[in-house]
C-alpha cells in the first residue's frame, strides 16, 4: 500500500517542480534525470523539424530522417523514412506523446554516468550531457547517448558496444529547424 501512495505523491512533486529543473527531468524516484522535460522537447520539435542520421550496425549502414509532421500541445505526429545503401526507402508514420519522447531518455539512476563532453558530428559541433548507460558494473553492453544541450530530443549520437566493441552507432548528419511555435492570440 506504501508504494501505491508514493507514485501518486511522486507524480505531484514532479508536476509542480520548476521547468527545466532536475525534478522535472526525473521521472521516476530511482531513475536519473532526464536530458530533457516533455515540455522543453515539444518547443524544440515544431512542425517541419527534420533530423537526419547515419546509423551502423555490423556491416549494414543507412540514413534515418525523421520529420515532425503534425505538433500539438500532446504530442506529434512524426514520419520516419530508412533509405538503405542499395537505395530501397521504407516510410512509417507514428503518434508520440512529448512524454513518451522524455521516457525514452529515462534510466535507472544506479546504471547511468552523467557528464558533459563536446562532440562534432556532420551536423555540427554540440556542447553535450553524455549519458553512458551500464546496466551494472561489469556488464559488458554500454549505451553512450549524447544529447545536445541546445537541441532538445533525440540524442546527436549514440554508440552500443558489448564487449569493448562498438557494435551500433547513430550520428545526427543533418539538423533543419522546423517553422517557428504559433504563438496564441
Amino acid at each position: 500500500m506504501r508504494r501505491l501512495l508514493c507514485l501518486p505523491v511522486f507524480s505531484a512533486l514532479v508536476l509542480a517542480a520548476p521547468e527545466g529543473s532536475e525534478e522535472a527531468r526525473r521521472l521516476r524516484p530511482d531513475h536519473a534525470p532526464t536530458p530533457f522535460t516533455a515540455n522543453e522537447i515539444r518547443k524544440a520539435c515544431p512542425e517541419g523539424r527534420t533530423d537526419t542520421f547515419r546509423i551502423e550496425r555490423h556491416k549494414e549502414t543507412w540514413t534515418h530522417t525523421m520529420k515532425f509532421l503534425k505538433c500539438d500541445a500532446e504530442g506529434a505526429e512524426v514520419e520516419s523514412t530508412n533509405v538503405l545503401e542499395d537505395g530501397t526507402t521504407k516510410t512509417t508514420k507514428d503518434r508520440q506523446a512529448w512524454t513518451d519522447f522524455q521516457t525514452q531518455a529515462s534510466f535507472p539512476e544506479l546504471d547511468t554516468k552523467i557528464t558533459d563532453e563536446t562532440i562534432e558530428t556532420p551536423a555540427g559541433k554540440f556542447e553535450c550531457r553524455l549519458y553512458t548507460v551500464q546496466k551494472r558494473e561489469g556488464d559488458p553492453a554500454v549505451v553512450r547517448m549524447y544529447f545536445a544541450k541546445k537541441l532538445p530530443g533525440h540524442p546527436v549520437k549514440m554508440t552500443s558496444e558489448e564487449n569493448g566493441k562498438i557494435v551500433f552507432t547513430m550520428t545526427l548528419i543533418e539538423h533543419k529547424e522546423g517553422a517557428p511555435e504559433k504563438k496564441k492570440e
